[in-house]
């Protein structure tokens, strides 16, 4: 429902590896991070990132070049499946809500015939 990236660049001399664990350090706070040797990165989102109608997906990739690294996450935010069931039920009941504003509508026909059939019992 709702897509997100994030990115940074750095520069950095140290090995590549050194590298990598220094951005799966910094990824732990969204989640558990893990930097492949090609640089994709694989992040389980940490439980608490999402609340309990949402649910989060990321994926990241680390690309280099000339030890410039930029590091790119995109996200995702969507309804968790308790989401969708209150979701569900709140168009049911906003539905229902609608027809329950039909019902003075549907009881004007009844309440016109009555107060025809009371007037016209007066002009007998």
């Amino acid at each position: 429902m709702v897509n997100g990236s994030e990115s940074v660049r750095f520069e950095s001399a140290r090995p590549r590896q050194k590298v990598f664990e220094d951005i799966e350090d910094a990824l732990a706070a969204v989640g558990d991070a893990r930097v492949s040797k090609k640089g994709a990165v694989d992040i389980d989102p940490r439980p608490g990132l999402a609340g309990g109608l949402t649910a989060v997906t990321m994926d990241a990739d680390v690309r280099e070049r000339d030890g410039k690294y930029t590091v790119t996450v995109d996200y995702a935010v969507t309804l968790s499946t308790m989401g969708w069931v209150i979701f569900a039920l709140g168009v049911l009941f906003f539905l229902l809500g609608l027809l329950v504003l039909l019902a003075p509508a549907q009881a004007k026909g009844t309440v016109s015939t009555a107060v025809r059939r009371a007037l016209r019992d007066l002009d007998e």
